[in-house]
């Protein structure tokens, strides 16, 4: 059985299914931050004269990533600091759902979850959570737009609402991950070893998407050492080795085969790595590759994935300490 960390517990609660005031008693006692994901609000936040922070707030989170709005908390420098319950009585999940109308379009998914500390409702803490909404985006009742930033909700400005409305016609791909695979030895002399590799990304957006790139540039840190990398579908993938320094590397490009559905994953950009067998631990300790997903609309994702399993790095400037300086720009843009 595993057992979770509150760090983990609590950098994972926007995505919970359910929440108890035991939830919101850890959040206090571990002084839990306000973030992307999560924001604390004192029992007046809910007042009449509140109404419209209360849709700005829930529409800079349905136009960013989504997360939950706690009603019934106070914090202090962004950190939980104590109850400050709402009156049931008076506040009650109705009204909350009324002032939800307000925001432009409706928020599709958006559940309020009531808590009563000891079944009293004088005594209520109101869990709001709004998901990342593909209808973005959605005006407040004050008839702006708003996003999440960092713990705050500002006004978008023209090219945030352009981008965000993109997630409706546009598909969304990414990279989940880097997948090689040693290849058994056919005899038990083979002088090289074989390594299948491949890439799994998949469409997380709303529309098909039908035209899409894999391009991934192959190091190996040792001069010594000669892998070769095949494509699998050597008539469709181009493949260009080079040697960089006491760089070995080798570009291989691989286009889009078949339509990729919403929500489907799928393997893509199959290559056959061959290495001698006495270097197999050498290459595995000192190989990486970084690949980069282009698809329509004019969106990409880069992805530095290590053979030797350290964690894959996503951030362009991180993976850039890796590459060959005149190599940077070509490869990372």
């Amino acid at each position: 059985m595993v057992i979770e960390s509150h760090e983990e517990k609590i950098g994972e609660f926007h995505e919970q299914e359910n929440y108890t005031i035991d939830d919101i008693q850890l959040l206090i006692d571990n002084h839990a931050e306000e973030g992307v994901h999560l924001e604390l609000k004192r029992a007046n936040a809910l007042s009449k004269e509140n109404a419209d922070k209360v849709t700005k707030t829930l529409s800079a989170f349905a136009n960013s990533d989504g997360g939950v709005i706690i009603y019934g908390v106070a914090e202090n420098d962004h950190v939980a600091s104590d109850y400050s319950f709402v009156d049931g009585n008076i506040i009650t999940t109705e009204y909350i759902s009324m002032l939800a109308r307000y925001v432009q379009p409706a928020i599709d998914g958006l559940t309020i979850y009531p808590i009563r500390k000891d079944d009293d409702f004088s005594k209520s803490i109101y869990v709001v959570k709004v998901p990342r909404s593909d209808k973005a985006p959605h005006m407040a009742k004050d008839h702006k737009y708003y996003k999440r930033n960092n713990v705050e909700s500002i006004p978008m400005e023209d090219f945030d609402v352009k981008d965000v409305m993109s997630r409706i016609h546009n598909p969304k791909l990414r990279i989940i991950g880097c997948f090689p695979s040693r290849i058994p030895h056919k005899y038990e002399k083979q002088e090289s070893t074989k390594i299948s590799f491949m890439v799994m990304i998949d469409n997380y957006g709303r529309v098909l998407s039908r035209d899409y790139k894999l391009i991934s540039y192959f190091f190996c840190i040792d001069e010594n050492l000669s892998p070769k990398y095949n494509p699998v579908f050597p008539l469709v993938t181009k493949a260009k080795t080079l040697v960089i320094g006491d760089m070995f590397c080798t570009k291989i490009s691989s286009p889009s085969l078949e339509p990729v559905f919403p929500n489907e994953k799928m393997e893509f950009g199959h290559v056959e790595i061959k290495v001698p067998v006495d270097d197999e631990e050498s290459f595995m300790s000192k190989a990486f590759v970084v690949s980069t997903l282009y698809w329509e609309g004019g969106d990409r994702e880069d992805m530095l994935y290590f053979f030797n399993g350290d964690e894959p790095i996503y951030e362009r400037d991180k993976i850039a300490e890796h590459i060959p300086e005149h190599l940077q720009q070509f490869i990372l843009g």
